[in-house]
């Protein structure tokens, strides 16, 4: 994904610390309840019910480096090979570098060490189930490549989607036939089609110019998939060049007014093209393309978007009010694709704009932390992503490997999956009785941040220090704090009764979390390779200390 990679873009700010702190003999430190969320998605575009459950995925991917992978032992990211979702593959490295063919090979080997024959768990199916699930014999891979990759002439306008597809599937068999077997081709959607088509016919309507590159996405789909029926599809785009639902783009857009001569991004800003001796407008939204493109007829075998928007684009880009525009379009379209059974994919790296110059481990590390960051502060935001791609498309990572390697790309990955699955950590929710209230405190006793879900098992009544949290903790999600919870660290409630049935989970949307209770009275904490719960009930009883 290369076309941000020589963007500039302003600013840097350090990692903020989200920590809650223990009031010893008391409630913590007020946090701002779920419900109080900044720039929550709203309105008919943004149907998502507050408080759903939503697992999420997380895959890893880097541009360049990604070699050191096959050449690494498998101790050396043995964490992330268990319990990553996915490996993302550049088609820009490994379908056009001439060393990739033999890279392929080795790695394709190195995926299969340790991985036993089985044929079922083998297969692949363009399934929910399969998207979803959790524990796999083989490494899930999905390949990203560009539609178009290039400028065509305008006459091959009518035949691109055909064209495409038949160039991505020569790349998609030369790739099984050194023995990475692809799973999900993520189809970076490149815009300036739509300013290419508008560019060539400027008579044309805004109507009719989406409609015929709607058609020629369709015809590239279908293509894709006569050839490769359990090819499960993604389209790519960057949602800071559209504006979405009257919320307009910011900065560089692919929707022009007035069309300009030439073609993009070289065309005379000077020089208007005239119809009839008028300047020729142009204009699309988003919803317009997703729409058409995710309708009934075109939607076969694709599943979802990705969200290319890195950390400055989403909170430190241009002004304050732009970013919660931003933010807050892409969170509207998140909703408007689950609620229409689609997925959503949101990319957490950052700009190289600040760490490029530096250091190797240096550059790494400050990539590490802001990709990190983007994760965190997405799901602050109420985000709630069906999966997040820890990807580059600059020359950075430089380290891929060791993951004990503080900044290596497997070691952020492996950080972003405790955090967002609780593997390896653990919680206790304890109760301390006081009249007719109980104080319930939930304490991080893991080593990596959490942030925390708190969801009662029945009608309750419950309180943030001042705050009524009752109707967010009888939600599916449960209460999620505005804050993050550090290693050692507490968040207390107070609850109307002696009673009180809570659950408490890692992460809002830790995956494969169960619904019920487990274990009797003082199985306090449940750690395995589907993160982590707490609990206190009321069947049990009081939970042991």
């Amino acid at each position: 994904m290369c076309r941000r990679r020589w963007r500039s873009v302003m600013g840097w700010a350090w990692m903020m610390l989200f920590i809650v702190m223990c009031k010893p003999g008391g409630v913590t430190a007020e946090l701002i309840p779920a419900g109080q969320r900044s720039d929550a998605p709203s309105g008919a575009d943004a149907p998502k019910i507050p408080g759903a459950y939503r697992p999420a995925e997380i895959v890893f991917g880097a541009y360049r480096n990604m070699q050191q992978l096959a050449d690494a032992g498998i101790d050396d990211w043995a964490f992330v090979r268990r319990h990553a979702d996915g490996i993302l593959l550049h088609g820009a490295y490994w379908t056009h570098d001439p060393s990739a063919p033999a890279v392929a090979e080795r790695l394709a080997k190195r995926l299969r060490e340790g991985v036993a024959d089985e044929p079922a768990a083998m297969a692949r199916v363009a399934s929910d189930e399969s998207h979803t699930r959790l524990h796999r014999s083989r490494m899930r891979l999905v390949l990203e490549t560009g539609w178009p990759h290039h400028f065509e002439p305008a006459d091959r306008f009518a035949t691109m989607g055909r064209y495409y597809a038949a160039d991505h599937l020569q790349r998609l068999s030369e790739l099984e036939s050194r023995g990475l077997t692809i799973d999900e081709l993520s189809v970076d959607f490149r815009l300036w089609v739509f300013r290419l088509f508008a560019q060539q016919t400027p008579e044309r309507t805004s109507e009719e110019i989406i409609a015929d590159v709607v058609k020629q996405w369709g015809e590239y789909v279908d293509a894709l998939r006569s050839e490769r029926p359990t090819l499960v599809m993604k389209m790519t785009f960057t949602p800071v060049q559209l504006p979405w639902r009257g919320e307009r783009p910011y900065g560089t857009t692919m929707t022009p007014s007035p069309l300009r001569s030439g073609r993009w991004p070289d065309y005379d800003k000077s020089d208007p093209l005239l119809v009839d001796g008028k300047p020729r407008s142009y204009f699309f939204e988003g919803l317009d393309l997703f729409s058409r493109a995710f309708d009934r007829e075109h939607r076969r075998g694709v599943i979802g978007v990705v969200t290319d928007s890195p950390f400055h684009y989403s909170w430190e880009w241009a002004d304050p009010e732009a970013q919660r525009r931003h933010r807050s379009r892409i969170r509207a379209y998140e909703s408007w694709l689950q609620s229409r059974g689609f997925k959503h994919t949101f990319i957490c790296n950052d700009s190289a704009i600040d760490w490029r110059n530096l250091p190797h481990d240096d550059a790494d590390a400050m990539y590490a932390d802001r990709s990190m960051l983007a994760l965190i502060r997405y799901q602050l935001d109420g985000g709630r992503a069906d999966r997040y791609l820890f990807e580059s498309w600059y020359d950075g990572p430089h380290r891929i490997v060791p993951e004990t390697h503080s900044g290596s790309m497997t070691h952020m990955t492996a950080h972003a999956i405790r955090y967002l699955k609780g593997i390896g950590q653990s919680m206790t929710l304890t109760k301390t009785l006081v009249g007719a209230t109980s104080s319930v405190t939930l304490t991080n006793s893991g080593d990596v941040s959490c942030l925390p879900a708190l969801r009662a098992m029945g009608p309750i009544r419950a309180w943030l220090g001042e705050d009524d949290i009752s109707k967010q903790m009888m939600t599916e999600e449960g209460f999620v704090p505005d804050r993050l919870l550090g290693p050692g660290e507490s968040i207390t409630i107070r609850v109307d009764g002696p009673h009180p049935e809570i659950l408490a989970y890692w992460n809002p949307q830790q995956p494969g979390r169960s619904s019920s209770a487990n274990g009797a009275s003082g199985d306090n904490s449940k750690s395995d390779d589907i993160g982590v719960m707490a609990r206190i009930g009321a069947s049990q009883g009081d939970p042991m200390p």
